[in-house]
Parts: structure tokens; C-alpha cells; sequence
């Protein structure tokens, strides 16, 4: 132990203080999501000029090959094989936070990583509608897309690893702090292990991240895909030329997210609650989105409206210090497994979201046939919301084969090592 707690005095005396290799994968997942979500985006907002005849392309800047040769049937082809192989990019967050991210750190850097959701829908709402509407065309903005998720594998093929183990220029010292404050140094040997799913599956603390997901999902997917038309149909707004209840809404998200991840992180580190209790109140906060839901049905006020939109979208992003980031307490190790099957679930579940609106809303106009959606979403998120605030757990689970003894003596030998007795080390 003391050899440990002098590493930590060396490392802060060498090298950079404040940009640690840890910080550069924490950076590497950003800006991954960010042009993952972004590249999602991006038909979102160039297919009005794709499908105007008022707006062409540039005829120097050719039409992507899929799009020119198969039209609209190999559009959704390859729509459907972008999100099969999209879907491995959350799991691969939540397995590289678990393997690199002391926890007295992990809120933080969760909140960094995942409010790439809200800056990827900016800056390609941005990007493409400027593209577009420039000489380049719209054919540009894809190109552009695609050619920056090219040089993110650079950096990463330079800079990236799964583990600090496998890292080539992280310092021992760093390598050291990481694998002790996770107790993960013997992670060579994780790949020779199975994972146990028995156990799993029987983990209380575990249903209630996915019920959380599935609520989370449900909740997320009505917003985004029904929310726009109830505002256009039943309101009667013109939303399409506002920014107020498009991109405000998403800056709102943003600035909470960076804002509720240091204050998470400052709660662990301050022992003011238990993971466990922190997770909670986080959660908690939100599940706003259901008041929300609710309030949106029964207000035509457009002001008011816009309130209600920025306030929930703030609120919400409080998620990623929730259950988002349960998944790294309770297994470090099997993070990318557990938290991949919970929002797998979870999106499979909101898949009935829209369509239950095409069943109970025939006429689009009509409000009272909304409310009925909208209380049908809250109801499903207060009540998977409502088990996790009661079931979730923030200690690491026996079933990740960690040794609690090795850990718990340590912080018997020297009070100290908590992860944060040396000051580099934090945000």
C-alpha cells in the first residue's frame, strides 16, 4: 500500500497535472459519440433537400453510390445496417468507463461521454442545414460525416486502448492508480473467465437498471419521434422554423449534462451520499420527463410550451448520472455486457411507443386522443422509475469476481486510498 500511495506523490510531480492518459479516452469516446449521433442526425435534416424538387445537389459533388443507384430501398438498407453496427457503440462506452475511470470520477466523465447525444444532434443540425443550403449541397454533409469518423480511427489507432494495461505510453503511476482504485489488477485474466449470467439475471439491483432503461427508452423515443407531431397536429405550431423547441431544447440538455456530472462527482467525493443514494437522486431529477409529458398535453401556450421543453431536456440529462452509469458500479468488468442487453431491452420496449400512436390517435388534431399517450408514457416511466429508485444498488456485485478482501484491507492499512488522496487525479 505504501508503495502505492507513493507512486501517486511521484506522478504528480512529473508529466501533466491535469491531462492524464485516462482523460485522452474519455475525450476518444466523446468525440466517437458525438459523430456516431451526429452521422444519425444527418438524414434527419438533409432529407427535405433530398426529396425537394425546389433544392439539388451540386452536380460536382456526386450523390452518395447507395443513394443514386438504389434509391429510397437502399436508403433504409443501409439505415437498418448503420444501427445494427451503432448498436455496439453504448456497451463499448460503458466497458471502456468501467476498465479506465476511478470512481470517484466516473459521474463526471459518464456525463462528458454521453452528452455527445446533444452536441452530436447540434452540430449536425448545424452543419448539414448549412451545407445544404450552400453551393456544396447536401451530399456534402454525408461525406463530411463519414470522412471524420476515418480520422477518429487514426487518433484511436495511436492514442486508444481497452484497458490502461494494453496502453503503450500510459505511466505506471497512472496504470497503477486505475487498476487499485478498481481493484482490477488482474484483468489479463478477465477474458479467460465466462461471464456469469446466472448470477446476473438473478441481481435485483440489475432488473431495476433495465426496467429503468426500458422507462428511460420508452420516455426518449415519444419525445423524440411523436412529440414534433403532437406540437404540429394538435397544437397547430410551426415548429419546423423554430428553434426554440428544436435546437434550445438540446443546448438546455448539454449544459446540464456538464453541469450534473461534476456535482455527482463532487457528492462521491465528499462521501455527502452513498453511490447507491447518489444514483437515486439523480435518477430522480430525471424523472421530470413525465410531468412533463403530462403538462405538454394539457398547454397550448407556445411560450409556455418552451419551458416546459427546456426544463425537461435539462432535468433529463441528470439521467447519466443515474442509471446510465449504474451498470460501471455494480461491474466494472462485465460493464459493456450488462449495460448493452439493459438498453437493447430497453429500445426494444420503445418500439411499441409510436406504434401504439398510430392505434390510439387516428385523428392527429385531436388533443384528448393524445392525452391518452401521454399519460400512457408517463405512467410507464414513473413506474420502472419507481423501481428502480427502489431496487438500484451502488456496490460492486459479488458475481464480478473482484476481491472485496484485498480492497477493504487496503482501506484498513491506509485511510487514504480512496482514489482521490492525490489531487492530480481529479476533475
Amino acid at each position: 500500500m505504501a508503495s502505492l500511495v507513493e507512486t501517486e506523490k511521484n506522478q504528480s510531480q512529473t508529466g501533466s497535472k491535469w491531462l492524464k492518459t485516462r482523460h485522452i479516452q474519455i475525450g476518444l469516446l466523446f468525440t466517437c459519440a458525438t459523430i456516431m449521433f451526429g452521422i444519425r442526425q444527418v438524414l434527419s435534416v438533409a432529407i427535405v433537400p433530398m426529396t425537394s424538387a425546389d433544392i439539388s445537389s451540386n452536380p460536382k459533388i456526386p450523390i452518395p453510390v447507395i443513394a443514386a443507384y438504389l434509391g429510397s430501398n437502399g436508403v433504409i438498407a443501409m439505415l437498418i445496417i448503420q444501427g445494427l453496427f451503432q448498436s455496439f457503440l453504448l456497451p463499448s462506452i460503458s466497458g471502456m468507463l468501467g476498465r479506465w475511470i476511478p470512481p470517484t470520477e466516473l459521474s463526471t466523465s459518464t456525463a462528458i461521454v454521453y452528452s455527445s447525444v446533444y452536441f452530436g444532434f447540434i452540430i449536425a443540425t448545424i452543419i448539414t442545414g448549412y451545407l445544404s443550403a450552400s453551393q456544396w449541397g447536401w451530399p456534402a454533409s454525408f461525406y463530411l460525416f463519414g470522412a471524420l469518423a476515418f480520422v477518429w480511427c487514426l487518433f484511436w489507432w495511436f492514442y486508444g486502448a481497452e484497458t490502461p494495461a494494453s496502453h503503450s505510453k500510459i505511466s505506471m503511476e497512472e496504470r497503477n492508480y486505475i487498476e487499485h482504485s478498481l481493484s482490477q489488477q488482474n484483468d489479463h485474466l478477465v477474458n479467460q473467465k465466462s461471464i456469469p449470467w446466472m448470477d446476473i439475471f438473478k441481481s435485483l439491483p440489475y432488473w431495476a437498471i433495465i426496467l429503468a432503461s426500458i422507462g428511460e427508452s420508452w420516455s426518449s423515443t415519444f419525445f423524440s419521434t411523436e412529440l414534433p407531431s403532437y406540437l404540429s397536429y394538435g397544437v397547430g405550431l410551426d415548429i419546423k422554423n423554430s428553434s426554440l423547441f428544436t435546437s434550445v431544447p438540446q443546448i438546455a440538455g448539454l449544459i446540464g449534462s456538464w453541469c450534473f456530472g461534476p456535482i455527482s462527482s463532487l457528492i462521491a467525493r465528499k462521501n455527502w451520499l452513498s453511490t447507491g443514494n447518489s444514483r437515486r437522486v439523480f435518477y430522480a431529477i430525471g424523472m421530470t420527463t413525465p410531468v412533463a409529458l403530462l403538462a405538454l398535453s394539457y398547454i397550448e401556450n407556445k411560450t409556455a410550451i418552451a419551458v416546459i421543453l427546456i426544463t425537461a431536456y435539462t432535468a433529463s440529462s441528470a439521467i447519466f448520472c443515474g442509471h446510465l452509469v449504474n451498470p460501471i458500479d455494480l461491474s466494472p468488468r462485465f460493464a459493456s455486457a450488462i449495460s448493452g442487453i439493459a438498453n437493447g431491452l430497453g429500445q426494444l420496449v420503445a418500439i411499441l411507443a409510436p406504434l401504439l400512436v398510430h392505434f390510439m390517435v387516428p385523428d392527429k388534431t385531436d388533443k384528448s386522443e393524445w392525452r391518452h399517450t401521454f399519460i400512457l408514457a408517463s405512467c410507464v416511466t414513473l413506474s420502472t422509475g419507481g423501481f428502480f429508485l427502489i431496487f438500484c444498488s451502488g456496490e460492486r456485485q459479488p458475481w464480478d469476481d473482484f476481491n472485496t478482501k484485498s480492497v477493504e484491507e487496503a482501506k484498513k492499512d491506509d485511510p487514504e486510498f480512496n482514489g482521490v488522496s492525490n489531487q492530480a487525479y481529479v476533475y
